[in-house]
């Protein structure tokens, strides 16, 4: 295997540092020295900071930039991002997301020999223009060499959609890099039990499902503690359901946090809350048992394949913000079955979701596809 084949990484990002972004800067840093050399292009709108996710990379010392550009499909911006691709003899495109998508099928129209690879981490579909970009995508991904699905509930949609060349390879973390956190016991006593949103403020990570969840809590439990932290479009909306509420008084918006300010904050945390609506694999949710956070959340697409109901976490079915409120006041009135959950969502991240074993399977797929690529074989055989 040749040791100067490039892998190029392709993100449409806003510098919220959402789950994809985290994938990749907890990916890229595991992939075998020497086997391949990676670089990170990130598509940003004009004046979006993204610092937080180019100077991780680049004090690794990867080569990552940032490429601007104003709407879905810019023509500036995708000659910049063709331009890096012919001056650096890139291979294999890998793009994580539909716009990333949308500029790798057209960059192989003039550039054939290019290999594409997406990972796919789910499908919007609440607005209109969700429906009519994840459409599109679905047609572009049967073009690819080969599509990573972050769940196998993800990884059935695609198939379904005539998508045939899918792989399933979990989020993974690094469960050194996220250690156990104390128990309560071990926290001052008058510390408030505190719920948390961590991850993008959008529609279809359920905000403002949160902000009920929350109310129909407080009514029980009126001295719990609301903290949210992300950034995103619906973060205004949210903030007025939280006044129209009247819980600003228990609510605290932090905004985005880089890694290694949530590895402080989660042992502050009791429960973290995902009331999404659909979702890829969350890397919040990981992040949280890795570090010993209950996790009380909607069973939505890839969700259930980390939490065992009773188990490891706490489950409610999809939309049931009454179940999902019960759920937290059980967490908070049953210390023993807190710390149950706590002991069991570490050991399954251990076990099932380490990054270790994740990014094995993703060199898998690159030696896989660049020995087919040699050998003039589209269909070598995928990882299991």
């Amino acid at each position: 295997m040749k040791t100067d084949t490039i892998i190029v990484h392709l993100r449409c990002a806003s510098g919220g540092g959402g789950g994809a972004d985290r994938v990749i800067l907890n990916t890229i840093p595991w992939l075998q020295a020497g086997l391949f050399s990676h670089a990170v292009l990130y598509l940003v709108k004009p004046g979006s900071d993204v610092s937080g996710l180019v100077n991780p990379l680049s004090q690794r010392g990867l080569l990552c930039r940032a490429m601007p550009g104003r709407s879905v499909f810019d023509f500036r911006q995708f000659l910049e991002v063709r331009r890096f691709v012919i001056e650096h003899k890139v291979r294999v495109l890998h793009c994580h997301d539909a716009k990333a998508d949308l500029y790798g099928f057209l960059l192989r129209l003039t550039l054939p020999s290019l290999i594409l690879i997406s990972t796919l981490h789910g499908w919007t579909e609440k607005t209109r223009r969700g429906r009519i970009y994840s459409r599109l995508d679905k047609t572009i991904l049967r073009r690819f060499n080969v599509v990573i699905a972050v769940s196998e509930h993800t990884a059935r949609i695609a198939r379904a959609h005539g998508i045939r060349r899918v792989v399933v390879v979990h989020n993974g973390i690094d469960p050194d890099e996220w250690p156990l956190a104390g128990s309560r016991e071990s926290r001052n006593k008058d510390d408030p039990f505190t719920i948390a949103f961590v991850g993008r403020i959008s529609a279809e990570k359920g905000p403002l499902e949160f902000v009920e969840t929350a109310r129909a809590v407080a009514l029980q439990q009126p001295d719990s503690r609301f903290v949210v932290v992300g950034e995103g479009p619906d973060l205004p909306a949210m903030k007025e359901a939280v006044t129209s509420a009247g819980l600003n008084r228990i609510f605290e918006f932090r905004g985005y946090q880089s890694p290694e300010a949530l590895k402080l904050a989660y042992p502050a945390m009791d429960v973290i809350v995902l009331p999404s609506r659909c979702e890829g694999l969350p890397m919040s949710i990981l992040e949280a048992c890795s570090m010993g956070v209950c996790v009380a959340a909607f069973s939505v697409g890839g969700v259930p394949e980390i939490i065992t109901h009773g188990q490891d976490g706490l489950l409610a079915k999809s939309g049931n913000i009454g179940d999902l409120a019960s759920l937290i006041v059980t967490l908070r009135q049953d210390e023993s079955l807190a710390a149950r959950l706590r002991r069991a969502a570490r050991t399954t991240v251990e076990t099932r979701f380490s990054v270790q074993v994740q990014v094995r399977k993703l060199e898998e797929v690159y030696v896989g596809m660049m020995k087919a690529d040699q050998r003039k074989d589209p269909d070598f055989t995928l990882p299991s």
